[in-house]
């Protein structure tokens, strides 16, 4: 799997899980031994007053090139909220403790079970988790769920309504704990 694949709110995207970051030459774990007992045998000849000291023995033979693979086309350290507000630009998703207390961060994701490949909704807080263990998520924010645009879910307009909210900043991680039951 060299691809994460996953949607935002029906968009289609796609994260190399890795890019080479250099390449180094590599000898094979037996020539390596094969150089230490050999370097290490003339070490200890160089030590031996009696006899004559030989000839460093050669380096050993390069086998293969590898590519080092690190990171991807996002930090290590990106997080699905990290991800939606700063490089997709769904700022909807707030951030606050980034410890999963707060329930600011909160989206809808819809995966599939591993064993029973049924498909499963779920509210997770995007702020612990890391991008790149998303793939085959359909994940939901709350621009997904409604705005003003397309119009408001029921969801939003009933705790409009009756004033369930108090500033506003957590209201769309309430909004996106309520939205998984109704899928």
């Amino acid at each position: 799997m060299d691809k994460i694949n996953f949607t935002v709110n029906g968009e289609r995207y796609s994260l190399s899980k890795y890019i080479i970051v250099e390449r180094k030459v590599i000898c094979s774990t037996v020539a390596i031994g094969r150089y230490l007992r050999r370097r290490l045998a003339w070490l200890g000849d160089i030590f031996n007053p009696r006899e004559a000291h030989p000839p460093p023995p050669p380096t050993p033979r390069i086998d293969a090139q590898v590519d080092i693979q690190a990171g991807s086309e996002v930090s290590p350290s990106t997080t699905l909220n990290d991800f939606l507000r700063n490089t997709i630009g769904l700022v909807g998703t707030k951030a606050m403790c980034h410890e999963g207390g707060c329930g600011v961060c909160v989206v809808s994701v819809a995966k599939a079970h591993p064993g029973t490949n049924e498909k499963h909704v779920l509210a997770v807080n995007s702020c612990l988790v890391h991008i790149l263990s998303c793939h085959e998520w359909d994940i939901t924010t709350i621009e997904g769920v409604g705005n003003r645009k397309d119009g408001y879910n029921e969801l939003q307009i009933r705790l409009a309504t009756f004033n369930g909210t108090q500033c506003g900043y957590c209201t769309p991680g309430w909004i996106m704990n309520m939205y998984r039951y109704e899928t």
